[in-house]
């Protein structure tokens, strides 16, 4: 009789899920290993180096706040902003990238800026992970303050125009951003900071539905260490890229245990604002589940909503067909400019 046992463990750097193994078939069941950083409250060094190639960019860190008035602390947010000279374009708007997680570095979203030519990309390590600050405090975590966070960069960065790009995490992240526009009743067509359109890749709306649906694909696989292989990656071992964002991990706030309840909800009140248009992606394979990412359609108060299935990909279609992903983005942004 063989015993089932329940793992944790990091998949793929998107999500922490639970699945179970079964014993006697000679599968491991020791967790994936990677080179975390260190927690701490100051900014660590980074065990990759940022690198694009002949392509310009630029670094900094940009102040953010937690705490009540009068007992504030200040962390910082790293940022690399490439193209930086075309930050300011009007024929090729910006791309703002939200990474996953919670707590995975920029470093796997960094082909974007080989497969986006032209427009300025702004790449930033959300608080607890990569180059920014890691507090030892959960309080200084939550998916509301990654929001505050997002205005502040925008607002010190001078970056009024832009489209916004959020993957898996990062989708719930830029859905929300957009979310408290409208509930704040302000139009996005005259707001200080214009989002021209946002894509939403692999983000699922309900992270209690999404594991269970992982259970129910982990169970049709002829062996549970396939999982990661069939629906998080499909490329020959794990690419570097994302071997990086592994190394430069955050550990304090990091995977769905974080953000265990979270269902999106669509905008209270009744404003009559629109979000800016959107395209769903998912890849055919995905963990993100058809189910996990249908609702975008009715959350987003868009006047368009476009959905589309990348034929032969999973999560990470960035990293398993890179020109065709860059293409998808670049074209769709480039509709909104």
């Amino acid at each position: 009789m063989h015993t089932l046992v329940t793992i944790t463990f990091y998949a793929y750097g998107a999500f922490t899920s639970r699945f179970r193994f079964v014993e006697g078939f000679g599968i491991t069941t020791r967790t994936p290993t990677f080179s975390a950083r260190a927690s701490s409250s100051s900014s660590p060094s980074h065990l990759c180096s940022t690198s694009f190639g002949a392509i310009p960019f630029k670094e900094g860190t940009v102040p953010v706040t937690r705490g009540e008035e009068g007992a504030e602390e200040q962390f910082n947010i790293s940022y690399t902003l490439v193209r930086p000279m075309s930050l300011s374009s009007q024929q090729a708007a910006p791309i703002v990238v939200l990474h996953g997680g919670p707590s995975l570095p920029s470093d796997y979203c960094y082909p974007l800026a080989k497969h986006v030519p032209y427009r300025s990309i702004l790449f930033y390590d959300q608080l607890g992970c990569g180059k920014s600050d890691e507090p030892d405090d959960l309080k200084n975590y939550s998916i509301d303050q990654a929001v505050d966070d997002l205005e502040t960069v925008l607002k010190r960065l001078s970056i009024r125009r832009f489209h916004l790009y959020g993957h898996s995490y990062g989708g719930i992240l830029a859905y929300e951003y957009l979310k408290r526009i409208v509930e704040n009743g302000s139009d996005n067509n005259n707001s200080d900071n214009k989002c021209l359109s946002v894509i939403l890749s692999s983000a699922p709306t309900n992270i209690q539905q999404m594991e269970s649906d992982w259970d129910a694909m982990s169970e049709k696989l002829p062996f549970p260490n396939l999982f990661q292989s069939t629906h998080l990656c499909r490329t020959f071992g794990i690419p570097k890229p994302l071997q990086d964002a592994y190394a430069n991990a955050g550990t304090v706030w990091s995977g769905t245990a974080a953000i265990s309840d979270y269902k999106a909800l669509p905008p209270k009140g009744n404003s009559d604002d629109y979000m800016p248009s959107a395209l769903v992606l998912r890849g055919e394979h995905d963990v993100v589940t058809e189910s996990c990412s249908n609702d975008w359609k009715q959350l987003l108060r868009s006047r368009s909503v476009r959905e589309r299935t990348l034929e032969g990909c999973s999560h990470h279609g960035l990293l398993e067909n890179g020109s065709m992903y860059g293409d998808v983005v670049d074209s769709y942004f480039g509709e909104y400019d």
